[in-house]
């Protein structure tokens, strides 16, 4: 089993990788990543469940019914989202994307690669909507399953 040791140890090793610094909060338990146009990839380490949450809140949605039938379409069997999971922020109406995933084994490189195809998903979603074309939002954004081979 990972422990919070591993999850620090596991940060440091990213902070070398990519040459950010004082990455972590200050209990240690999550970080956040801010890129280029604005989006903000949250990292928590979860130690009941020993695993990394991945959370992002994209971009509020309208109440319409049609885009909300696209986003659950979505999320069954995460053929729109390739492994993440789509949901809305009660107070803001926010769509968010969050994954979990185990520490156990987890590489830096693996732990850059999930990083890196959860911003991508993150930017998909937000040009999907932001063209606001409801009907292509069920079709797949990849084709591989990626989070399969971390899960």
């Amino acid at each position: 089993m990972a422990t919070a040791h591993t999850f620090k140890e596991l940060v440091k090793e990213l902070q070398q990788k990519t040459g950010l610094t004082d990455l972590l909060s200050k209990d240690e338990q999550r970080f956040s990543l801010l890129f280029e146009d604005d989006i903000i990839v949250d990292i928590g380490y979860r130690s009941s469940k020993d695993t990394l949450l991945f959370f992002a809140s994209l971009i509020p949605i309208d109440n319409d019914p049609d885009i909300y039938a696209g986003l659950l379409k979505a999320n069954y069997l995460f053929k729109g989202t390739d492994g993440p999971t789509l949901a809305l922020e009660p107070d803001t109406n926010n769509l968010v994307l969050n994954y979990e995933c185990g520490l156990e084994g987890l590489t830096v490189e693996n732990l850059m690669q999930i990083i890196e195809h959860f911003y991508s998903t993150c930017q998909n979603w937000i040009k999907k909507l932001q063209a606001k074309e409801s009907k292509t939002i069920v079709r797949p954004i990849f084709n591989s399953s990626y989070f399969d081979v971390i899960a």
